[in-house]
């Protein structure tokens, strides 16, 4: 169960990752007026989720045995960088989806842009996407750029694209947005879930760390608490030695019998009367 918490939060962060990586080339192919900055770091928003999550307990740990100040407010910088950076990233792409003349003039730039540049290239790929003609009608800096007027009659077009392109950049910032709530509720429950100690991170966490875990914990302990332990330990080989000396089973038993049977001298307390009387005799 345990495991399966770990691999579950795992998978979601890759599906977030996938799918922001295909809204970017979604937002790319039609020249959204959306930042390349905001869709890129929102696709590698589940990463850093992920492995800020993954390295927040033993940052903790780090931080209670540590004496760097660094060290110590490393846990609280980052979780902090991670919330700023959704915040902004969620401002941003909810401006795009909430319907506002801030949008039509980003629209109006970027097509203009494109325009100036001559790239017809982008607005054909735009045009032949969303199956249109211009911006704000059909002869409206229109692809071809050399014959804009043609477009409609050329391709068989009746909408002009500033619809269309309208319905896509809401479409593309909601989902963006959409990932960036999801990694934002996945980093409040990483807080709760991969505090040390929690048991189904614990079984998430490598053999290895947990040794190192054990290890630094016994050597934080105070140096008269370890003395105890290394009594016992001694006492424990000791044991084991004396234990490994003593003859076992059928041996045990017959070394024990012919050392209670074998004869032994005493010395007798009864005096011989004779060498007594010879003794007083010389006497």
């Amino acid at each position: 169960m345990a495991l399966g918490l770990g691999l579950v939060f795992l998978l979601v962060h890759a599906v977030l990752f996938g799918v922001a990586v295909v809204l970017y080339f979604h937002s790319t192919h039609l020249s959204l007026p959306i930042s390349s900055a905001v869709t890129i770091l929102t696709a590698l928003l589940p990463i850093i989720s992920f492995l800020n999550s993954f390295i927040h307990p033993s940052l903790l740990h780090s931080a209670r045995t540590s004496s760097n100040p660094f060290l110590r407010l490393s846990p609280t910088v980052l979780q902090t960088l991670q919330g700023l950076l959704t915040t902004v990233l969620a401002t941003l792409l909810f401006e795009r989806v909430v319907p506002s003349d801030t949008v039509e003039c980003l629209m109006n730039n970027q097509w203009l842009g494109l325009w100036r540049d001559r790239n017809g290239e982008a607005i054909r790929l735009i045009q032949d996407t969303l199956n249109c003609c211009g911006l704000n009608s059909l002869k409206d800096r229109a692809y071809p750029i050399s014959d804009p007027k043609t477009c409609a009659a050329i391709f068989g077009r009746d909408q002009a694209c500033r619809g269309p392109w309208r319905s896509a950049l809401r479409g593309s910032a909601g989902a963006d947005f959409g990932i960036v709530i999801a990694v934002g509720v996945l980093q409040a429950l990483g807080l709760l879930m991969t505090r040390e100690g929690t048991n189904w991170w614990t079984a998430w966490r490598s053999v290895s760390w947990h040794r190192q875990q054990q290890v630094s914990h016994r050597e934080s302990r105070p140096l008269l608490a370890g003395i105890p332990d290394a009594d016992a330990d001694v006492d424990e080989v000791v044991e084991q030695q004396e234990e490994s000396a003593r003859p076992r089973g059928y041996q045990s038993l017959t070394h024990n019998t012919d050392e209670e049977n074998r004869p032994r001298v005493e010395p007798s307390a009864i005096r011989n009367r004779q060498e007594v009387n010879v003794w007083e005799s010389d006497n």
